[in-house]
Parts: structure tokens; C-alpha cells; sequence
């Protein structure tokens, strides 16, 4: 996600695969893994994908920002 691509299907692909490894990462008990979060790095490019140009982009980076604070923040 370094880079997000202009192409739409790629770029909706992407996210795509961004908010299913969230899920993922989300669905892992915290007593497995009590240490839990995504690198900093993901913060500094879905602010990139939430003003893409292609709303669907925008609307899953939006979706893997807010669905699973646990993942993303490393809540309980």
C-alpha cells in the first residue's frame, strides 16, 4: 500500500486485501497475541486511501480505519 495505484481496480483491490487482513488480525484472540496492532506505517497511507480518488477506495480504507479498533489500536 506503499504506493496506492490510480488504476481503480487495483487500488479497490488493495484495500480490499488491507481490510481482510484486518478482519483477520481482529478475529486473533488478545490472550494469543496480547501485543496486537498494525505497524505505524498503515496510519500513514490510509489517509492517502481515504482521499482516493475512486469513492469505493475511500470507502474501504474509511471501513479498515474504523471497523476493528482492537486490531488497529491494539485494544483489549
Amino acid at each position: 500500500m506503499e504506493n496506492i495505484s490510480t488504476i481503480t481496480v487495483v487500488s479497490r483491490a488493495t484495500i480490499a486485501s488491507v481490510y481482510r487482513t484486518t478482519q483477520i488480525v481482529a478475529s486473533i484472540p488478545n490472550l494469543c497475541y496480547p501485543n496486537k496492532a498494525f505497524s505505524e506505517a498503515l496510519f500513514h497511507r490510509l489517509p492517502l486511501a481515504m482521499v482516493h480518488q475512486d469513492q469505493e477506495t475511500q470507502d474501504g480504507a474509511h471501513r479498515t480505519f474504523f471497523c476493528c479498533p482492537g486490531a488497529v489500536f491494539g485494544l483489549p
